[in-house]
């Protein structure tokens, strides 16, 4: 990775965690149950480039990834990649 794609990708991010987050949507998991404390939350940020995630007990931390990494992250759990999904 080139300085100024690390540069533009670290704009990027920024750019998530300091968006607005009030009036988003954020969608969990159905597979959450309800009261059991244990919801992942998602939103994607269209304008921003990218989605925040944040743990529903906590929805004041949030990590950010560009779209492309999102993509990534999300491809290996659906490829059931070892150390991304629990027991394998």
């Amino acid at each position: 990775m080139t300085d100024a794609s690390r540069a533009d990708k670290l704009a990027t991010l920024n750019s998530l965690l300091e968006h607005d987050r009030t009036g988003l949507t954020w969608t969990k998991s159905a597979r959450s149950s309800a009261g059991a404390n244990d919801c992942v939350e998602v939103v994607r940020v269209s304008e921003k480039g990218g989605w925040l995630v944040r743990n529903s007990n906590m929805p004041d931390k949030v990590l950010a990834f560009t779209d492309s990494e999102y993509a990534a992250f999300i491809g290996g759990v659906t490829d059931g990649q070892t150390g991304l999904v629990p027991g394998v």
